[in-house]
């Protein structure tokens, strides 16, 4: 989602787009985009593809027979129902393998699975990463809780860039979208402008108001090891206690209780107090955090997320960080 709106802002520079909205990745979410907000005069279309099982690309890409395939971070959410990393990896190679004929692969290369696929692609294709030191890349990268700046790097032309966009994540996101906008024809100094008027996503590292002078990140949205891992590294950006409420990491199979051991065990060394949210890995969690050195006495439990915040405002005091990291999904009541 994050990437699909990035990448609307600079195309927008530049032709007019329709993006799907919010989180529609379905094909019903992508059906009523095309029959609702699509109009004839639209140059480029943005479809967001979500998948939970083998095949559910396949279904979307052969629906819009997409020109281009941008292909974002690959970490191991929904694991549960694809069974493994191997079905994960070729269910986003179905993109590729649906782009039409003459069509553009653009793959962020900065995970594993990511190096696979762009490996496996036959078209005219485009690997961007962090780790890139020539050709399409960033450079003198400044990362803080206010935002980030770097220079962007497109061949022979470069940039000066600041964004409020939390994350060196998001600078990998933006230089992935920025190649895409390029070749598309926007210029690098449009591209600049619209990376300096991104705005965060809903619920992904999003500052949100709060009426007790608390720092309240919103990262609700997000539910894999990769993005937690980023997350954590935002918040210890911050001054002030730091503290995180979360339910763990879910749909991940037999890597959950892992993944969330070692989440317990990151948290230990960034937050002041961590308040666990139901009982679905609170084990490991909490196993993580006290082979982490985490002081036990700061290790909160609460039953629900309302629960969870007034333990919060029992506590907190104005200046404090909370991170909102991950919400259980619907069949997790």
């Amino acid at each position: 989602t994050s990437v699909k709106n990035i990448l609307n802002s600079m195309l927008s520079m530049k032709y007019n787009t329709c993006a799907t909205p919010y989180s529609y990745n379905t094909p019903l979410g992508l059906s009523k985009t095309i029959l609702n907000n699509l109009k004839k005069d639209d140059k480029i279309f943005i479809a967001e593809m979500g998948a939970k099982y083998v095949g559910d690309i396949r279904y979307l890409a052969q629906m819009v027979k997409p020109n281009i395939a941008v292909v974002t971070g690959i970490g191991n959410q929904h694991l549960a129902t694809f069974g493994s990393k191997e079905n994960l990896i070729k269910t986003k190679f179905e993109l590729v393998e649906n782009v039409v004929d003459g069509g553009s692969i653009f793959v962020n290369t900065d995970s594993e699975g990511g190096k696979q696929i762009f490996e496996w692609a036959k078209n005219e294709k485009y690997a961007l990463s962090l780790d890139n030191k020539s050709g399409d890349f960033v450079s003198d990268i400044e990362v803080s809780s206010r935002g980030s700046r770097f220079v962007l790097h497109l061949g022979k032309e470069s940039v000066n860039c600041e964004t409020v966009l939390l994350g060196k994540h998001n600078i990998s996101n933006i230089l992935l979208c920025a190649k895409v906008a390029h070749k598309l024809g926007v210029s690098i100094e449009d591209i600049g402008v619209a990376i300096s008027k991104l705005v965060p996503s809903a619920h992904r590292l999003a500052i949100v108001p709060s009426s007790n002078s608390l720092i309240v990140i919103d990262d609700a949205y997000n539910g894999s090891v990769e993005g937690s891992n980023a997350a954590l590294d935002v918040l210890n950006e911050f001054s002030g206690k730091r503290i995180v409420i979360t339910p763990g990491l879910v749909e991940l199979g037999t890597d959950e209780y892992n993944s969330n051991y070692e989440f317990g065990k990151k948290m230990a060394s960034v937050c002041n107090y961590v308040i666990i949210n139901g009982v679905v890995n609170y084990e490991a969690i909490a196993k993580g955090l006290e082979d982490g050195g985490f002081d036990s006495k700061n290790v909160l439990r609460a039953g629900s997320l309302k629960q969870s915040i007034e333990l919060l405002n029992s506590f907190a005091e104005a200046g404090d960080v909370v991170l909102f990291e991950n919400d259980l999904p619907d069949n997790y009541n």
